[in-house]
């Protein structure tokens, strides 16, 4: 099975979160991924906030 997918299967929510640092190129991977996701009624309005 194609890796994507059994991750998409398989994911489960975090509710406990880890106090450590992401290096820049993570923190920026995960941003450009975050405007690319779908949003609710194809509003396509979105705010990012990176504490």
């Amino acid at each position: 099975m194609d890796k994507m997918i059994q991750k998409i299967i398989t994911r489960h929510a975090i509710r406990r979160f880890q106090e450590k640092q992401l290096d820049e190129e993570t923190l920026n991977q995960i941003l450009q991924a975050g405007l690319y996701a779908p949003s609710a009624g194809n509003n396509q309005y979105s705010r990012i906030v990176v504490c």
